[in-house]
């Protein structure tokens, strides 16, 4: 689907199931929140959310997918990047980056493959000052659209 932007005529695609949340844009009917399913079994997961009851939308991003040549329709939603094994982290960091662009309110990073239950960091008595709590483990950010001030700072 070829997407008209306001400033020239682009050929960007939107991302896969993208197309319903697209079409809600335009009247101004958002979902609760948009999902974006990255990673090992992205299809199954979007199925999963887009069939659930919830008022909920998902799309997905495989890997060799650059986040750069798609159109994110996700302006004014929350989202939620369920991020599967197997997506590299710089695509994950272009990802949320291309979604706060595209105006979404919070980007909530969920990475799949960590197990929750397990401990977040750990005390080493023997680093340095500063430097005694050591991540062990990978966890939920949440990353939000900056403040007008902030804006430029935005890469």
């Amino acid at each position: 689907m070829k997407i008209k932007t306001k400033s020239t005529l682009c050929a960007k695609r939107l991302p896969a199931f993208g197309a319903k949340l697209n079409e809600r844009q335009k009247f101004i009917n958002l979902p609760f929140m948009a999902v974006i399913c990255v990673g090992q079994n992205c299809w199954d997961h979007a199925k999963a959310w887009n069939n659930s009851p919830t008022d909920i939308v998902a799309m997905v991003l495989t890997p060799e997918q650059p986040p750069v040549s798609l159109t994110f329709p996700v302006k004014d939603c929350l989202c939620l990047v369920e991020w599967g094994y197997g997506a590299p982290e710089p695509l994950i960091v272009e990802l949320i980056k291309c979604l706060l662009k595209s105006g979404a309110l919070r980007v909530i990073v969920r990475p799949l493959w960590v197990d929750l239950s397990s401990p977040m960091s750990c005390y080493d008595k023997d680093a340095p000052e500063g430097q005694r709590w050591v991540q062990l483990r990978e966890t939920i950010k949440i990353y939000n659209q900056p403040h007008a001030s902030e804006a430029r700072y935005v890469a």
